[in-house]
């Protein structure tokens, strides 16, 4: 995304009302430069003994009336606009988080997006805001009261009086380069430390069972301290830099005093005149103070939007070609065939699949077991496509999982994954997400919640579907919690259901209770079921055996039983 881009996108729709915020902002500049004119004229008479000062007066007073009210216009159009491109922009970087691949989150986390949404957005509305305040006193304002005050005394004069100005744009462009690099870095600091945070809270509970409180407060507090360094090596250089932009233009003030002191001494210019030029010495000293400010906030913005552009370039995950003119309607069974699947997962060294040929039939009931990191959680991530498989070597209903759709492939699937995430919301609304209140079949959640023994389990803290979870339902068990995310998962009615290891956080009995509620559907469903415990897999139609990527064996239980390979080692191993 590059500069034009990124205003279209995000400026573009509300810039009519932006410029008209600039025309109203020069307007007061051009207003603001008559106060010293007739203030200076004021004077002069005064001198002379002339005593019509009422018209001063007055005109003095409209013209802080119309400034005052083009300020005001000013503000609300340029300012207020930039309330509104600055959603924009945070409700762009959120749709994008929902698009981009797993790969992103597993290489940065939620802390960078929490750092765009926080601190780079703010970046770049202070510098379309405040910045082009700046911007345009730094070109209008210089540039008409010089104007003015070579109207009062010669041009030449007027430069020689201006002189070091120059100094104070070279000083804000060479340390400008420094803050904005030191910017960037403590934006990254920033994320890390987020990100932490984040990881810290939501772990909690782990952490205090493990009595690990005092190493986790000396790494947070490692992060913190290389933030608070960041942000001091960054406070070093506008400690220097803010100064400077407000000390240096005193020193126009200083030669005004002697060139144009002397002018009046010689009566070669009135001291209206006097008092004038020095009125306009005041707005040159404001407008080019400001120079340094701009130039401050437009390197913050630089970095931001440097940091915005990597984000918004990163790929989004692949659909085909034919998306927007066709979608697939849900079909009522589901199978998958796999041939010659090899996968490796992005900068891995080893396959996580290799070679991997199997046949699951519609209605089937399959079993995958094997030690961790052997491929099957690996396989589910491909049929759902979080990861792309190789063209051409996973199908499902005999069609490439590459040439589906997105949004049509994962409309096949009900999966639940091994950690389960919850909401602040009901246990009804967490069933049915994403599914509105209106749209909710509650019959259906109340059956599904008997069935996954939710009712039963939840019954002395929770009054029924309506009742509210705490945030990310923590005051759920974790097998409560995977009750949940299995009963989502069957609200979801998709022929193909994907379990992955469910039964890990719940006792015998409630697992049971839910092996025997989903053996009714086993017909009705494609069921594919990673489990550790072997004998939840007693029941299925095939089981797969999975082994540093391969499939080793494949066979019923009593099958695979007899053969005394793989299977029947785990077997023995989990029964020990």
């Amino acid at each position: 995304m590059n500069y034009r881009q990124f205003f279209k996108r995000f400026l573009w729709p509300h810039f009519p009302v932006y410029f008209l915020g600039i025309l109203l902002l020069i307007a007061v500049d051009v207003l603001q430069l008559w106060v010293p004119k007739l203030l200076g004229a004021a004077i002069d008479d005064i001198s002379l003994g002339k005593t019509h000062l009422a018209s001063y007066v007055g005109n003095i007073l409209l013209l802080g009336l119309a400034i005052l009210v083009c300020k005001f216009g000013y503000r609300l159009c340029i300012l207020g606009q930039m309330r509104k491109s600055e959603y924009l922009m945070r409700d762009a970087i959120v749709k994008k988080s929902i698009r981009l691949p797993v790969q992103f989150y597993e290489k940065h986390g939620p802390g960078k997006i929490m750092a765009l949404l926080i601190n780079d957005v703010t970046s770049i509305r202070i510098a379309f805001g405040l910045g082009m305040l700046l911007l345009v006193d730094a070109i209008f304002l210089n540039g008409l009261a010089l104007w003015m005050m070579a109207s009062q005394i010669t041009l030449a004069l007027a430069v020689r009086v201006l002189l070091p100005m120059p100094l104070i744009l070279l000083a804000a462009v060479l340390l400008g380069r420094v803050v904005r690099k030191r910017f960037r870095h403590v934006q990254d600091l920033f994320s890390n430390l987020t990100e932490y945070t984040q990881e810290l809270f939501l772990g909690l509970p782990i952490i205090k069972s493990l009595v690990e409180e005092a190493s986790v407060a000396r790494y947070f507090a490692t992060l913190n301290e290389e933030n608070m360094q960041g942000n001091l090596s960054l406070a070093r250089v506008q400690a220097v830099f803010i100064p400077m932009m407000r000390i240096l233009p005193m020193i126009c003030y200083a030669v005004s005093l002697f060139i144009c002191g002397r002018l009046v001494i010689n009566d070669e210019i009135s001291v209206g005149d006097f008092v004038a030029i020095n009125g306009y010495i005041g707005m040159l000293i404001m407008a080019t103070m400001g120079v340094g400010g701009l130039i401050a906030v437009m390197n913050r913005a630089l970095g931001s939007y440097d940091r915005l552009r990597e984000y918004f370039e990163w790929p989004e995950e692949q659909a085909t070609d034919d998306c927007a003119d066709h979608r697939d309607s849900v079909p009522a069974q589901a199978k998958v065939r796999a041939e010659h699947l090899t996968f490796t997962y992005p900068e891995a060294d080893t396959p996580a699949l290799c070679d991997v040929n199997l046949t699951i039939p519609e209605g089937a009931f399959v079993g995958l077991v094997g030690a961790p990191g052997s491929g099957k959680t690996t396989f589910f991530k491909l049929l759902l496509r979080l990861y792309n498989p190789p063209a051409g070597t996973l199908f499902i209903n005999d069609k490439d999982v590459r040439s589906y759709c997105l949004e049509d492939l994962r409309a096949l699937s009900g999966f639940v994954p091994q950690e389960q995430i919850l909401f602040s919301k009901t246990v009804a609304d967490n069933i049915t997400f994403p599914a509105p209140a209106q749209e909710q079949d509650m019959d259906y959640v109340q059956q599904l919640m008997d069935d996954t023994a939710i009712s039963l389990s939840l019954q002395d803290r929770l009054q029924g579907p309506s009742s509210k979870l705490q945030e990310a339902g923590t005051d759920l068990s974790g097998g409560q919690r995977q009750r949940i995310g299995i009963a989502r998962a069957l609200y979801k009615r998709a022929p193909l259901l994907l379990l992955d290891d469910v039964f890990s956080a719940l006792d015998f009995q409630t697992a049971a209770m839910i092996e025997e509620s989903i053996l009714k559907l086993r017909r009705k469903y494609t069921i594919l079921f990673i489990s550790q415990r072997i004998d939840a897999l007693r029941d299925a139609d095939i089981i797969f055996v999975f082994k540093d990527g391969h499939i080793v064996e494949q066979g019923t239980h009593e099958e695979l039983w007899n053969r005394h390979g793989e299977y029947y080692v785990l077997y023995h191993q989990q029964e020990a």
